[in-house]
């Protein structure tokens, strides 16, 4: 494989889609295993957010597939190559991206609304930076 190589086993769903209520809560997103990567993009797409709400989101790595030692990455050091920006309700009908190229083996996303009703959200993971 090449860096450029992008196949559909490569994608892989990092949050399936869900609706909200306009409590506060938060949806942890599915583990990715990075085996065979070096790296990885999160696609996070939003439909409407009511007035007044927002939304965060956080990336997360571990090297044990439960992520119990999880640690947020915050920083370029640690594998970040962009920012989690908030969502708020001038961001109806958006999507958002975020790198990771970092040492751990498993990856995550957790998205916090704060009175938000937000209609269809979700995320997809693209791997890359193959290992040869």
């Amino acid at each position: 494989m090449t860096m450029l190589d992008i196949r559909p086993d490569n994608v892989v769903v990092a949050m399936a889609p869900v609706s909200a209520d306009a409590a506060e809560h938060e949806v942890v997103g599915n583990v990715i295993d990075l085996a065979g990567y070096n790296g990885c993009a999160f696609v996070l797409f939003f439909g409407l957010i009511t007035a007044g709400g927002s939304v965060t989101w956080k990336l997360f790595h571990d090297d044990a597939v439960g992520m119990g030692t999880e640690a947020e990455v915050t920083t370029e050091a640690l594998g970040l190559q962009g920012t989690c920006t908030a969502w708020t309700d001038a961001d109806d009908n958006t999507t958002k991206t975020i790198g990771y190229k970092g040492l751990k083996r498993y990856v995550r996303i957790k998205i916090t609304t704060v009175a938000a009703s937000a209609k269809a959200y979700g995320a997809v993971c693209i791997r890359g930076y193959p290992r040869d």
